[in-house]
């Protein structure tokens, strides 16, 4: 349980730093970031370069025992850059966005990268053997502020040679993505468009390639820094800091971005969130680029300044938040900020101390996790038993052909992650090419894009005794964004035991029900709808009304010593009853109920015994009643069956 703060040294004076780095020392604090928007004072002119600054607060940190978490400039260029050479983003009418920013850069300007790999090659050499250097971050939240994708000619141009590596031939290029559809075939690559804006929706097929085009062009930047931090700094592990996950963070695909790092880490601002779940599913998504612990790079300390409404955080929220990011893997939960701005865009931006220097309510709530750390013994989340399977390609042709307004990929997966949260059922988010053979449970959202590989291997998952859950709109489309000419799902009829007959986007008006074969459950659904033919599948759940009132809805099928379910309509709670029955995730879960709004995550203490952390997201006390004694380590109390929870609080057991 090691905590840290976000520190920029270069917005305070000189004299003061001592004294923030010994108040950071007595907070019980191990980590600082700092360096990440510096670019302007490390590289003052073209060339010339001053690490003083830097050098100084890191002797001040390390002094104090600090470990310093080094982050890389390039998010924020210099006025100095941008007015000597063009490096500006161009948006999708071609515009370019103003600098005086941050990320207004584009990741295929020859210019951008030379200055950016020099910097970071002078920051390397300086750095790369510092002791107190523990970590280094590669530039801040690629894509943030909608800026993950490019519309200017260095990028048309790379494009255009990106597709002519990746087809080969034109040929091969107009029947991946049916170019013959108005009248759009193409004669020489450099006929080839960006996306920009049209009077009609772009070919789909060349959206998708356009956002894989755009999101390899930030991972192919930041391996450009890796690889020279590595060679100065061959033994420092390298992170970067990713967004929650929400529509805007998809333009770049976050596994791949992680392939190259030692460690993923993200910034975790809760109130950015549709509720504790959706927290608890980023955390579970970041371990799950790595597969291993992760770090909390910014952890919100209280209210944030970019909200249309910036709501008020309640005392003990933020440790609440803390300990919650411990349960699910991380390593280090890190504070942003140290100190609240005085300048600039984030003056609202609260901080564990206030403009001032004065200590704001996250600073008392970081001496009383101090406190505490004291009396609990290492912990990690139990492994996981069900795995979340998700693909950034089918989240983008799902955005690029959602065909009904309210469809959204990520709705879908939050609201089966949320009913499997509900119950305390520990999840692994992993993409979807990952192997699933160790989990009991896999489930996967609408995998719109075929890939047949992972259809044989999912076949042999439920073959050898897996349960596996599928959900509508899986299977439509070939790689490329086209729909398929076999019967759907494509390539996982026999796996499913059905054939999906058509399929239906519902307006908001039109809500149905679902209801099993005696009709003595009944289910609530929207948004969208397919009518199923069972052939080796058996239905559990039928429509209720409509026009094809009595058809399929889910379907069962046993396969070898496993069973594949497949769900063909949008259910408000994605798991009902006879779902999760077919699934028997009830030996998956925590075996007794959790409050609505109380997290309960399992977990395993340093001597292998089992625990239980328990977070009450609510604003009242809640209680849980548990199968088995356990002691509250944060209390002197004997074992209990009984735990109640004051709002927004935290129990951490130990089963006896």
């Amino acid at each position: 349980m090691k905590l840290g703060v976000d520190y920029y040294p270069e917005q305070w004076p000189r004299e003061r730093w001592a004294t923030d780095a010994n108040m950071m020392a007595h907070l019980g604090l191990t980590y600082v970031r700092i360096g990440e928007f510096a670019w302007s004072l490390l590289e003052p002119e073209d060339g010339l370069f001053d690490f003083s600054l830097l050098t100084q607060v890191i002797k001040l940190l390390s002094n104090e025992g600090l470990e310093v978490v080094l982050g890389t400039p390039t998010a924020a260029p210099p006025p100095w850059l941008t007015s000597k050479v063009d490096i500006l983003l161009r948006n999708a009418d071609g515009v370019p966005l103003a600098p005086g920013t941050r990320r207004h850069a584009c990741a295929n300007n020859p210019d951008y990268r030379y200055y950016s790999q020099r910097i970071v090659t002078e920051m390397a050499n300086h750095f790369g053997r510092h002791p107190a250097i523990v970590a280094w971050q590669i530039d801040n939240e690629f894509s943030c502020h909608e800026t993950g994708r490019c519309y200017c000619d260095h990028c048309r141009e790379t494009f255009q040679q990106w597709l002519r590596d990746k087809y080969g031939t034109l040929e091969a290029l107009n029947m991946a993505w049916g170019t013959v559809f108005w009248s759009a075939i193409y004669t020489d690559w450099s006929q080839i468009p960006l996306p920009r804006t049209a009077p009609a929706q772009h070919n789909p097929s060349l959206l998708l390639d356009f956002r894989r085009f755009s999101s390899e062009s930030w991972v192919n930047y930041q391996r450009l820094q890796i690889d020279i931090v590595r060679r100065y700094a061959p033994d420092v592990p390298i992170t970067h800091n990713f967004m929650n996950s929400n529509e805007d963070a998809a333009e770049t695909n976050n596994f791949d971005l992680a392939s190259d790092l030692d460690f993923a880490s993200w910034d975790n601002y809760p109130q950015g969130s549709t509720g504790p779940h959706h927290v608890a599913f980023n955390h579970d998504m970041v371990r799950g680029f790595k597969r291993k612990p992760y770090w909390v790079m910014e952890q919100q300390p209280g209210s944030v300044n970019w909200h249309p409404y910036n709501r008020p955080v309640p005392p003990n929220l933020v440790r609440l938040w803390t300990y919650q990011g411990f349960g699910h893997g991380a390593e280090a939960v890190v504070y942003f900020r140290w100190r609240a701005a005085r300048y600039g865009q984030e003056q609202y931006h609260t901080g564990l101390l206030r403009q001032d220097g004065s200590p704001a309510q996250a600073y008392h709530e970081v001496e009383t996790l101090k406190r505490e750390r004291t009396k609990i013994p290492a912990f990690r989340p139990k492994p996981a038993q069900v795995a979340l399977l998700i693909d950034y390609d089918d989240w983008w042709a799902l955005q690029i052909d959602p065909h009904q307004k309210d469809f959204s990929y990520l709705k879908v997966v939050l609201s089966i992650y949320q009913d499997l949260w509900a119950r305390g059922v520990s999840v692994d988010v992993i993409r979807r090419s990952e192997d699933i053979e160790n989990y009991k449970v896999v489930i996967v959202p609408s995998p719109n894009l075929i890939k047949t590989e992972q259809a044989s291997r999912w076949q042999r998952y439920v073959e050898n005794g897996g349960r596996l859950m599928v959900t509508f709109r899986a299977f439509v489309k070939e790689p490329s964004n086209i729909w398929t000419d076999n019967p759907l799902p494509a390539h996982i009829n026999t796996l499913l035991g059905i054939q999906v007959e058509e399929y239906l986007g519902l307006p908001p008006d039109m809500r149905g029900a679902s209801r099993n074969a005696t009709g003595s459950l009944s289910y609530p659904y929207w948004r969208w709808a397919e009518l199923l033919t069972p052939t080796t599948g058996q239905p559990i759940l039928f429509y209720n009304q409509f026009y094809w009132r009595d058809q399929v809805a889910v379907t069962k099928n046993e396969l070898g010593q496993g069973v594949a379910v497949y769900v063909g309509c949008w259910f408000e709670h994605m798991l009902p009853k006879t779902v999760w029955e077919a699934l028997e995730l009830d030996e998956v879960a925590l075996p007794f109920d959790l409050p609505e709004e109380v997290e309960g995550i399992a977990i395993d203490f340093e001597d292998d015994s089992e625990g239980l952390l328990l977070l009450n997201h609510n604003s009242e006390p809640k209680t849980v009643h548990l199968h088995r004694p356990a002691t509250m380590l944060l209390l002197s109390m004997p074992p209990t069956l009984v735990v109640t929870l004051p709002p927004r609080d935290v129990a951490i057991l130990q089963f006896v």
